[in-house]
């Protein structure tokens, strides 16, 4: 692989900033996909180029590259992606219990049940992004193998793993020794 030379460090105006993107363009989004998956990288990387673009007046010069800089605002952006996701199954859970289930289809259970969803919560996100393209995105291994960009064996792994955390989580909760072993119904 032949090796970029690589701008000058970022100045201000909008076509040396264009040379920065064309340049790092690749590396933080290959970085992204491995923290955000293939999914959320392209939103992400986007994300991080426009806020290095409305603070480029303030970079500040103190490598040969900008890297370093645009590796710092992508790690804020995967940051923040993740208390994102985490306030929305947080939210998600608290309104579970408002909800009733849409019907007998076991994916509306991760919608309508707080304890599923904490337990979904608490999964490393890997494995519950495996879990969320099969149970809501109704996709399949391999599908959801393709939109994640891993071999179909790794998301069998994840989902293997993420069923048997969450089956040891709802095991775990008082809560579920109530519940009709058949139905998932309370005892009244």
């Amino acid at each position: 692989m032949a090796r970029v030379e690589p701008p000058s460090p970022a100045p201000p105006g909008s076509a040396a900033f264009a040379e920065v993107f064309a340049a790092y363009l690749p590396p933080i989004v290959r970085y992204l996909r491995r923290r955000l998956g293939d999914a959320a990288a392209e939103d992400a990387a986007a994300e991080v180029f426009l806020r290095a673009f409305r603070m480029r007046e303030r970079y500040e010069p103190r490598t040969a590259t900008p890297l370093p800089w645009l590796y710092a605002i992508a790690t804020r952006v995967v940051a923040e992606e993740h208390r994102h996701e985490r306030r929305r199954l947080r939210t998600l859970e608290r309104l579970a219990g408002q909800r009733r289930s849409l019907g007998d289809d076991p994916a509306d259970r991760l919608e309508t049940d707080p304890r599923l969803i904490r337990a979904v919560r608490r999964l490393p996100p890997a494995d519950r992004e495996a879990l969320l393209l099969v149970a809501w995105g109704e996709l399949s291994g391999a599908e959801a193998a393709a939109a994640l960009g891993v071999p179909a064996a790794t998301v069998r792994t994840r989902l293997l793993r993420a069923r048997r955390q969450i089956d040891a989580a709802l095991r775990n909760d008082p809560a579920v020794h109530d519940l009709h072993p058949a139905t998932g119904e309370h005892h009244g």
